[in-house]
């Protein structure tokens, strides 16, 4: 077994990648193997969903500019994946596929993958308008947060309760997820009375 196998800490590999990036070998078919590599919430989960060794699940940048000068690269070999770095294999990991439910569409005639996605083993939505800091005279928006830039483009403006029920049902259906996890951002001091009523149909209908 390669030396670098032997010695390596899931944990720190996956801190790293946050940092760094990967890179995507010629040989990989992530429109075919892997989930929608898609902006969506504050833009904390707009990578490339893996499972590294220990099943640590990662959200890993590889649309960024900084991601095109990383030392790490995803590559296909035999039908399975493999990150490298300088050339030797760091291990083996996996890419989980993308959900059916992504392509379906609510009573209402909402894609699925607009109202929320799958990050881990969980279903990740933002119910709410977009952050009153991105809206305000001048921009008080975080730095870091790409709410601003998805909400409303990538994802639907709003969510009914309806549409968010029906996506978690299907997510725990198909997905088997373990939970759901809702954020807003600022919202004058609202935000969790806009959040009730989601999370009580939520627990209603799916029994998380």
């Amino acid at each position: 077994m390669n030396r670098q196998l032997e010695k390596l800490n899931p944990g720190i590999l996956k801190l790293e990648l946050f940092c760094k990036g990967m890179r995507i070998d010629p040989s990989c078919d992530l429109g075919n193997d892997a989930r929608l590599v898609s902006r969506i919430r504050a833009g904390l989960g707009s990578g490339l969903e893996m499972i590294l060794p220990d099943n640590l699940y990662a959200n890993i940048p590889i649309l960024e500019e900084f991601a095109k000068k990383s030392p790490f690269l995803l590559i296909k070999r035999s039908g399975r994946y493999y990150i490298t770095k300088e050339g030797s294999d760091l291990c083996q990991v996996t890419i989980p596929s993308q959900p059916l439910w992504y392509q379906k569409r609510t009573s209402n005639g909402t894609l699925m993958s607009r109202v929320g996605m799958l990050q881990g083993t969980y279903l990740a939505i933002y119910p709410a308008r977009v952050c009153s800091y991105w809206v305000s005279e001048p921009k008080q928006n975080c730095r870091f947060c790409a709410t601003g830039l998805n909400v409303g483009v990538t994802e639907e403006a709003e969510k009914s309760v309806q549409d968010v029920v029906e996506t978690a049902v299907a997510a725990r259906k198909e997905s088997r997820i373990t939970f759901v996890h809702f954020n807003t951002g600022y919202c004058e001091g609202k935000a969790l009375d806009i959040l009730v009523p989601y999370v009580k149909a939520v627990k209603e209908k799916t029994g998380l």
